[in-house]
C-alpha cells in the first residue's frame, strides 16, 4: 500500500526504536497494533489549496477556510491470485461493500488506486485535513473509531470467482469525520492533529439512481492475508516522536 500525494509516493518513515515516552503513546492510538509504518500529512504540498468552509456552531455560521491537501492511496497485489481488499480511513470503510468488480477485486499482479470515498452519488476525495468545528454537542465519532483515526488501513483477502450476475452498486454512505472535539479526545488535549474530511466530487456515480443494476462478476472471499496499517500525522508530531523528516519546500497558501 501506498499512500501518494499528486501521484508521488509519500515517503515512508519506520516506527521510532523507543519503546517509552511519547513514541509509544502514539502507537498505542492505533487500537493496541501498531502501525507498520508512518507518513507526513502535509497541508501545504505543491497540491495543497485553501478549501473555503461554513462552519456551523452553536453561535451561527462561520464562513472560512483552511488548507487541505488531496491523496489517493494505491494498493497492490503481490500474490499470482486475485485478492480482495477492503480499505478503511479514520476507522470507517472507504470502497464499495460487494464483493464484486465494483468493490476492491485486484487481479494477480495488479493494482488499483483508490482516490476518495465511494458514496451513493460518486466519489468524494481523500483529504488531508485540520479537524473540522463540532456543529452541536451531540456532533461526536462513535467512541470506537478514537483508535483509527489517523490510520489508513489495507486489509487483503483470498478471493474465487463465483459468478456473473446482475447486481447493484452498494456504495459505503457519508464519511463523518473527526472534529476538533474528537481529536482533543484522541490525543488527550497534548497536540494538533491532522484527519482526513470527504472533499470535492471527482467520480460519477456508477449507476443513475442507487438499485440500478448492472453485469458484474461476484467473488468469494475466503483466507485474510495480510492487513497494513499506515499512520500519518503532521511533521511537528513525527520529530517531537524522534522521526527525521525529509525537508522539502512548503507551498505559501
Amino acid at each position: 500500500m501506498q499512500v501518494q500525494i499528486g501521484g508521488v509516493k509519500v515517503r515512508e518513515y519506520n516506527p521510532p526504536v523507543s519503546a517509552a515516552g511519547p513514541a509509544d503513546d502514539d502507537i498505542k492510538v492505533s487500537g493496541g497494533s501498531a502501525p507498520n509504518c508512518f507518513v507526513e500529512s502535509d497541508l501545504f504540498a505543491s497540491t495543497s489549496f485553501n478549501m473555503p468552509m461554513k462552519e456551523m456552531y452553536a453561535g451561527g455560521i462561520e464562513e472560512t477556510s483552511w488548507p487541505v491537501t488531496p491523496y489517493t492511496v494505491k494498493l497492490v497485489n503481490h500474490t499470482g491470485s486475485t485478492v480482495w481488499c477492503r480499505l478503511d480511513v479514520d476507522g470507517e470503510q472507504t470502497n464499495n461493500k460487494g464483493h464484486s468488480d465494483f468493490g476492491g477485486i485486484i487481479r494477480a499482479a495488479g493494482s488499483m488506486t483508490i482516490e476518495g470515498f465511494d458514496v451513493s452519488d460518486g466519489t468524494r476525495e481523500f483529504l488531508f485535513s485540520l479537524p473540522r468545528f463540532a456543529q452541536s454537542e451531540d456532533d461526536r465519532l462513535d467512541k470506537g473509531r478514537y483508535q483509527d483515526v489517523g490510520i489508513i488501513k489495507a486489509t487483503f483477502w483470498s478471493a474465487t470467482f463465483v459468478r456473473e450476475e446482475q447486481r447493484a452498486s452498494q456504495a459505503v454512505g457519508d464519511f463523518q469525520s473527526a472534529n476538533k472535539k474528537d481529536a482533543h479526545a484522541v490525543t488527550k488535549g497534548k497536540s494538533l492533529m491532522s484527519t482526513t474530511q470527504a472533499g470535492r466530487h471527482i467520480g460519477a456515480a456508477r449507476a443513475a439512481h442507487p438499485y440500478e443494476m448492472k453485469k458484474c462478476a461476484v467473488w468469494d472471499v475466503g483466507e485474510k492475508l495480510a492487513e497494513i496499517r499506515i499512520s500519518y500525522k503532521m511533521d511537528h508530531i513525527l520529530e517531537g516522536m524522534g522521526i527525521k523528516l525529509d525537508k522539502k519546500p512548503k507551498k505559501k497558501l
